[in-house]
């Protein structure tokens, strides 16, 4: 029973927090907010005494518990809702407007009600009926409504034992499905749509990417499908994989693809090798052709700088004979 009325309290602080925390985050967009949320804490308060005590005669907290008030008079619930309204208020307001001589006197006045509370608590704990200060001035007890309050109901505590092993099973079970494929032979036994071959696209753009949206579908690492299609590896791979042997269809041509390769652009494309070894001997040939005809310039030079030498050589000696000859006259 004790147990239960303290639980009633702390359902009921906690009721008012999480009320207050959102309106406090509402009015955090407007000026002044500090009077704003005192101000709205404060209707909050009425609001909820005015729903539980005034009308039910009970709290929302004790409610919960199977609680109700007992003793409760209309001049009891006013008295409690002055209290439990406006007394944060005027607390606040005391510590912050009283000069320093009448603050003195109401945190001593202060303290002896926190001794009084706490002396009110030990004997509440020790059996009395009153679990509060204020309770017990007004003469107001919470009690039970039911005969069976002293029944600990299992409910809920098997509802979260019971999901708390599912989600335990479920991160067991779930990886190992393969989920992808489960999909897949789930979707035979719907109505499928018809086959929109993607054959328009250019043999360097992935079908797979374009499929999926992706802007940019030109192919990284390709590889070749069975049906000489080429894909990105990260896409083509996963399908076939998906599939499991049985074949993904191919999205250019529609093809049963169980397979693909490394796609090599050198092995595969031997009209692209021939024009370029064509071309590049053609180009060999004619750099040996501008080769040779630089060679025999270089031949015809040297030729005519050795007949250019011999010539001078002969003109040579025969300007040594003639002075010979002079000489001898």
């Amino acid at each position: 029973m004790r147990v239960s009325q303290l639980d009633a309290h702390l359902l009921d602080q906690e009721l008012f927090a999480l009320l207050a925390t959102n309106i406090d985050s509402a009015l955090s967009l407007f000026k002044s907010s500090d009077a704003l949320s005192n101000t709205s804490k404060t209707l909050l308060r009425a609001i909820i005494w005015k729903l539980g005590i005034w009308d039910h005669g009970t709290t929302y907290g004790a409610s919960m518990q199977q609680l109700r008030y007992f003793n409760l008079t209309t001049t009891k619930k006013i008295v409690l809702g002055l209290v439990s309204v406006f007394g944060p208020l005027v607390s606040e307001a005391v510590q912050s407007e009283l000069s320093p001589r009448l603050q003195r006197i109401v945190s001593k006045v202060e303290a002896v009600y926190e001794f009084a509370t706490l002396l009110n608590f030990i004997s509440f704990i020790s059996g009395s009926r009153y679990d509060s200060l204020l309770h017990r001035l007004l003469g107001v007890q919470l009690k039970s409504t039911s005969l069976l309050y002293r029944a600990v109901s299992f409910e809920f505590l098997n509802r979260q034992l019971i999901w708390s092993q599912f989600t335990e099973f479920l991160l067991v079970f779930i990886p190992l499905l393969n989920l992808p494929r489960l999909k897949q032979r789930i979707q035979k036994y719907f109505p499928q749509k018809q086959f929109e071959s993607l054959a328009f696209l250019d043999r360097r753009k992935c079908a797979i990417c374009y499929n999926d949206g992706v802007q940019d579908c030109d192919i990284v690492v390709p590889y070749e499908a069975e049906c000489g299609d080429l894909y990105c590896y990260g896409c083509i791979v996963p399908q076939i994989a998906i599939c499991e042997g049985e074949g993904w269809e191919c999205l250019k041509c529609g093809a049963v693809v169980k397979s693909a390769k490394l796609y090599d652009e050198k092995v595969r494309t031997p009209a692209k090798i021939e024009l370029l070894s064509s071309s590049e001997s053609g180009e060999i040939d004619e750099a040996s052709e501008d080769e040779d005809e630089e060679d025999e310039n270089d031949g015809i030079k040297v030729v005519n700088q050795e007949e250019e030498e011999e010539e001078e050589d002969d003109d040579d000696d025969d300007d040594d004979d003639d002075d010979d000859d002079d000489e001898s006259d």
